[in-house]
């Protein structure tokens, strides 16, 4: 449940009890439940290598684009061949993340 959701729940509790019921509330000692962040899981290198045998060609050449340069699989979908510059080793993605070109 999220932070905002258990206030609305909290202060319509307490509306309640005061206003309807005349019964004053006081400290409750409530603590609003927080959300845990789940970390990515990040490969090893070695892992990763493992992954990297088993595939060929096109599929290698996407997931070593992707792994290698960070881009997102959306904007790994709109690379043009006009967007590779092979003499300065550079990509340019266009419309990414926010809408933004890098």
């Amino acid at each position: 449940m999220s932070v905002n959701t258990q206030k609305v729940v909290l202060n319509s509790l307490v509306y309640l009890f005061e206003r309807y019921l005349k019964r004053e509330v006081g400290d409750l000692g409530f603590k609003l439940a927080s959300k845990h962040r789940n970390l990515p899981i990040v490969l090893s290198k070695t892992e990763f290598k493992l992954i990297l045998d088993q595939l060929r060609d096109r599929n290698r050449l996407i997931i070593e684009l992707l792994y290698g340069s960070g881009v997102t699989v959306e904007e790994s979908l709109n690379i043009r061949l006009q967007d590779i510059d092979i003499d300065r080793k550079s990509l340019v993605v266009r419309n990414g993340k926010g809408r933004k070109d890098k």
